[in-house]
């Protein structure tokens, strides 16, 4: 699916069952980045969850985002 779903996939999982916030994730993702992620990380975020879901991975959306 590529580095950035495989990344959403890897946080998700370390807090199954748990809301995460596109704010948590993308500070998991991009914490080595000085100027905390790309300008557009939030909509590439949300971007790669909708394909990820029409790939039939399930992820459900509670304020944010959680594997059930």
């Amino acid at each position: 699916m590529g580095w950035l779903a495989d990344s959403i996939l890897r946080v998700l999982r370390e807090r199954r069952g748990e809301v995460v916030t596109t704010a948590d994730l993308i500070a998991a993702i991009y914490k080595h980045d000085p100027n905390g992620g790309p300008l557009y990380a939030r909509v590439g975020i949300n971007v790669t969850v909708s394909k990820m879901r029409k790939r039939g991975v399930c992820i459900e959306t509670i304020v944010g985002y959680r594997l059930p």
